[in-house]
């Protein structure tokens, strides 16, 4: 699938606010679409397995009921048995394979789309945990260090824990955006959002494809 190049305004090569504007507005652009075009990936896999489903039901349906026709009319009941359970071992596999390729559809969406949604929850999800910490442990001062732009996303919604002294931010380059580590005396914790994806996908894979 493929869209028409639809350049950037000419705002955004300047300075100032219109061209951050403008530039906010490219970038809002740019990810709707990657977006829209994960989810309607996802749906389009989705669509195809449950139709899969339904012919190989209907096709099992016919050959059993061509099967159950032969069994009133042959003497040889073994050949019947067997021929049915032959039917019956075809539909678990074709169902085993919809249920591998529902799980390869739903880890590449995944993976398509976890970067969009870390870039517009990330901060979120480190002021709430912050939070809770915090209520958790009054009067204590935690410390909160995490990726400078993680710390940015999390300015406004912390900023009178901060301006309290209830909490010291603590700016670390060093830590993947998304990431954050929240301590106190004695003790503390730590909220890694690449390594959540990895443990969701684990279980997505079948048993003998999961590393030991």
């Amino acid at each position: 699938m493929s869209r028409r190049f639809i350049p950037p305004a000419i705002a955004a090569f300047g300075e100032g606010p219109e061209a951050e504007q403008a530039r906010a507005l490219a970038r809002a652009r740019e990810d709707g679409f990657a977006e829209g075009r994960v989810r309607g990936q996802a749906e389009g896999h989705a669509a195809g397995l449950v139709e899969g489903i339904e012919r190989a039901r209907a096709e099992a349906a016919v050959e059993i009921q061509a099967l159950q026709r032969r069994c009133a009319e042959t003497a040889a009941p073994g050949a019947v048995l067997a021929a049915l359970q032959k039917v019956l071992r075809t539909q678990a596999d074709d169902l085993a394979a919809l249920e591998a390729a529902s799980a390869a559809a739903v880890d590449a969406a995944l993976a398509c789309l976890f970067p969009v949604l870390l870039q517009s929850g990330a901060g979120a999800e480190v002021a709430a945990i912050t939070r809770t910490a915090l209520a958790e442990r009054t009067p204590a001062t935690l410390k909160l260090r995490a990726h400078p732009a993680t710390l940015a996303a999390t300015a406004t919604e912390l900023a009178a824990q901060t301006a309290a002294g209830h909490l010291i931010l603590n700016p670390d380059a060093n830590l993947p955006e998304g990431a954050a580590e929240i301590s106190w005396t004695g003790g503390g914790l730590a909220f890694d959002p690449h390594e959540l994806l990895l443990r969701v996908r684990a279980t997505l894979r079948p048993p003998e494809d999961t590393p030991t």
